[in-house]
């Protein structure tokens, strides 16, 4: 049975405006001037609300931090299962993790430092023991499954366990970059690193 869709009245809309604003200038400043050296009141006259009407939006000056990694976790990586990709999936493959690793260098060593201080709880279910299923890696498990069905790719394990793994190890690449505190190219080091990964898997047509 369908939803019935709700309309927002005009202060929803102002209030998710405002949400967004709030969310937007905090993004800004963590970008610019490091989370630490951010605090609420500087994200409050960015946004030119009350600290009052923060905390209305969020609990907490991380609460922002956790969204940003969460957000993170859904951000789109499109890539083509095109009759070329299929036939040769490494360079497809290969330009996924380089554009997941990139969206990290984007955010900056000290932004990414914070986001994995929080990443057990924006999305590690404890109890289970388990990683929450992120969209972001919805396209690449899509991908890889289609290149098993086609022959070019191993299938002795399931697509998102493949997705799973090389994201393990693309998030280790982003975890050593943060130990070294960005003094070298993310991306560059990871193209080095991750072809000779994703070649195990291929089956040559």
């Amino acid at each position: 049975m369908l939803k019935k869709k709700v309309r927002l009245t005009k202060r929803d809309l102002e209030s998710r405006a405002k949400r967004k604003l709030i969310y937007e200038k905090a993004f800004e400043l963590f970008k610019t001037y490091g989370y630490e050296n951010t605090t609420v009141l500087n994200i409050c006259q960015a946004a030119g609300v009350s600290v009052g009407s923060f905390y209305h939006f969020y609990r907490s000056k991380e609460s922002l931090l956790l969204e940003i990694s969460k957000r993170l976790g859904n951000v789109h990586i499109p890539i083509e299962a095109s009759e070329e990709h299929l036939r040769s999936p490494c360079k497809p493959v290969l330009n996924y993790l380089l554009d997941y690793s990139l969206e990290f260098e984007k955010l900056g060593v000290e932004l990414t430092q914070q986001i994995y201080r929080v990443f057990e709880r924006a999305y590690v279910d404890v109890k289970k023991g388990t990683i929450q299923p992120l969209r972001a890696y919805a396209t690449l498990s899509s991908f890889i499954s289609t290149a098993q069905e086609y022959g070019s790719f191993d299938i002795s394990m399931p697509a998102d366990d493949v997705v799973a793994y090389f994201i393990t190890i693309s998030r280790g690449l982003v975890y050593e970059w943060c130990l070294w505190n960005g003094t070298y190219s993310l991306r560059e080091k990871a193209s080095r690193f991750l072809p000779r990964i994703i070649k195990t898997f291929l089956i040559e047509k």
